[in-house]
């Protein structure tokens, strides 16, 4: 097993464990399209950071997130927009509920910024194929992402689900993260993190 910075050119790989990993969530039922430039977008943003961990050559976890969480969503869409503009094309002709709520999920985590922590990183997503968790993967590339992240800065922002999410929500404040504050996204509440170095 061995943990390697992400490229751009890992998105499909990272697609593919996301929608492995996270049946039924937003951005899976978007599909494997959206998600491939979704994290490919993110990926070729200056200030992002993506750390995998792989077992004979195939992608078993990763944390991806950036250095500089201030109107992140927003950046990403101006610098990848002809990319997204086909893709949420499609979408809107399929799944326009779906759309509807993915622009609610980035308007409403805009809104809900804490102004105070506005040098902080942010922790996008931290993903362990399913046949791998219980195994101390999840800690590792944890511990790796802060790492990297606190070389530029003192903190980092997290969101997560706070209803039917106990496990990973306890997985954070195991590691030493602090409940900010709980807002709703659309009808979903959810729960800010924050840790400091």
């Amino acid at each position: 097993m061995y943990y390697r910075d992400l490229t751009p050119n890992d998105s499909n790989l990272i697609a593919s464990l996301h929608l492995k990993s996270f049946k039924g969530f937003l951005l899976s039922k978007l599909g494997f399209k959206f998600l491939n430039i979704f994290y490919k977008s993110i990926l070729k943003n200056k200030d992002s950071i993506g750390i995998g961990v792989f077992k004979n050559d195939f992608i078993i976890g990763f944390a991806i997130g950036s250095k500089n969480k201030n109107n992140f969503y927003k950046r990403i869409l101006i610098e990848n927009f002809t990319s997204f503009l086909k893709v949420i094309l499609v979408s809107s002709i399929f799944k326009p509920i779906l759309l509807l709520r993915l622009l609610v999920s980035f308007k409403s985590s805009s809104n809900n910024d804490m102004n105070n922590e506005l040098n902080s990183a942010i922790l996008l997503s931290i993903c362990i194929d399913p046949s791998k968790e219980s195994k101390g993967i999840g800690r590792s590339l944890l511990i790796k992402f802060e790492d990297s992240v606190f070389k530029h800065v003192q903190s980092i922002i997290l969101t997560t689900d706070a209803v039917n999410n106990s496990g990973v929500n306890n997985f954070y404040i195991k590691n030493k993260y602090e409940l900010c504050n709980s807002f709703y996204q659309g009808n979903r509440l959810m729960n800010r993190y924050i840790k400091k170095s």
